[in-house]
């Protein structure tokens, strides 16, 4: 006997990082998620942190939040960590 669909576990398609596009919300530079993902101080949070993508690929879903994410690369985020007085480095 063969499952049904609504019996079958699938699992949604994962996109390779090589093929997804991480922007700067401020300066507009690009890079590869992949890049994103090898590079844990590349892209940065609006909040700060440097975010990690996982290494398996990102679906249709984490692609779409990735792309509504406000990121800043390293550069941008050095320029607002002085323009707000962080002494963090």
């Amino acid at each position: 006997m063969t499952p049904s669909n609504h019996e079958r576990m699938e699992t949604p398609a994962r996109t390779p990082l090589d093929s997804i596009t991480v922007r700067c919300s401020v300066c507009g530079c690009e890079d590869t998620a992949r890049a994103v993902s090898d590079d844990r101080v590349r892209y940065h949070l609006e909040s700060g942190p440097a975010i990690r993508l996982p290494g398996a690929g990102l679906t249709e879903e984490q692609i779409a939040e990735l792309h509504r994410m406000f990121l800043r690369c390293e550069c941008c985020q050095e320029d607002h960590e002085e323009s707000q007085g962080c002494g963090c480095r």
